[in-house]
């Protein structure tokens, strides 16, 4: 496979946070045929006998003085967060002490099933002459799951080759039709307890402040949450 146009990314490793328990970040060799390394872009890296997603934390040198294991595939053209949501997701790990890998496990959950992304070629011919690798995937027009693709490709880097021929237009995404959204009831009228522990957190406002909600399974708990999340919301915030 043919280099990617955005650089050279020889002579150099990566520190990644691998989506499992563990503490620590784990360094692999940056193949060049996948572009520049970037912090934050989403890779498929050798995790003992199998393969993990993680996320790059940042760049090293690659001096040859240590055997490391490569990088697979880039699994994004460009960071799914800016620098500054990365800087608060590391205030949000250090906060609850949990690891690297378990604290972008969460923050990516929303993008783990992207491998049903379905791609179709419109252009054969232009495929053929830029990415020989993958018009011999694309025999018809007919739209192929992410998946399928890498399965049908067998080989490393084939999520970023598919990527990369999106960006160029080599390739379209056929996107789903959304289905209507639904609306959320009101739900029954809070209890008294309920309804004190919502007026309470209310209360903050915007203000840091930690609440602690004690009761037993079924109490109710839950919904105080749903409540506090659509006010925050309705008034323009943000909820996590």
């Amino acid at each position: 496979m043919a280099p990617a146009a955005e650089g050279d990314g020889g002579g150099v490793a990566v520190e990644v946070a691998v989506f499992a328990p563990v503490a620590g970040l784990f360094s692999y060799r940056w193949p060049s045929a996948l572009g520049k390394p970037v912090p934050g872009l989403r890779v498929s890296v050798p995790f003992g006998s199998s393969a993990r997603t993680g996320v790059v934390m940042q760049p090293v040198p690659d001096d040859g003085g240590e055997e490391l294991r490569e990088v697979h595939d880039r699994l994004d053209i460009e960071p799914l967060y800016d620098e500054v949501r990365r800087r608060w997701l590391e205030r949000v790990r250090r906060y609850y002490c949990v690891s690297h890998g378990e604290a972008w496990t969460t923050a990516l959950a929303w993008a783990a099933h992207d491998e049903m992304r379905r791609f179709s070629c419109p252009d054969i011919a232009a495929l053929e002459h830029a990415r020989p690798v993958l018009a011999g995937i694309f025999k018809s027009r007919a739209a192929l799951s992410l998946k399928t693709i890498c399965n049908r490709g067998k080989r490393p880097g084939m999520r970023h080759a598919v990527l990369s021929a999106l960006r160029d237009g080599l390739l379209s995404e056929a996107v789903r039709e959304e289905e209507p959204q639904q609306t959320l009831e009101a739900g029954p009228q809070p209890t008294d307890d309920q309804a004190g522990a919502i007026d309470a957190i209310h209360a903050a406002g915007r203000r840091f402040r930690p609440f602690l909600l004690f009761g037993r399974t079924g109490s109710g708990k839950t919904e105080v949450y749903i409540r506090v999340a659509r006010h925050v919301i309705e008034q323009g915030g943000q909820v996590l």
